[in-house]
């Protein structure tokens, strides 16, 4: 009975130098991620200021003054999309001539 008690007790020592190795290596691991972490997360807020402080001039969303006298998406071309254009559908009267339309429907 002694005999048994006696390897228990040594098994429990086992088990408890294991945990606590392994409960080491845990810890040095955390430790090694955690340091990590803090890196990236330094990295990650440095980029983000970096991509706000464009954002702050103007309210604008960083988009700034357009420069190349081009007018957004449609290039300055209006409804018509070409220069000067007919004016889409805006002006029409009845009998379908546009409102000032040059030349056309004199003579």
């Amino acid at each position: 009975m002694a005999d048994i008690l006696s390897q228990q007790q040594t098994e429990k020592e086992i088990i408890k130098e294991a945990a606590a190795k392994r409960s080491l290596q845990e810890i040095q691991e955390e430790q090694a991620f955690q340091e990590w972490w803090d890196e990236e997360s330094r990295r990650v807020r440095a980029g983000e200021v970096e991509a706000a402080r464009p954002a702050g001039r103007g309210g604008r969303g960083g988009r700034g003054k357009v420069r190349d006298g081009s007018r957004g998406r449609g290039g300055g071309r209006g409804r018509g999309g070409g220069e000067g254009g007919d004016g889409g559908s805006r002006g029409v009267r009845e009998g379908g001539k546009g409102v000032g339309g040059g030349q056309r429907g004199k003579g």
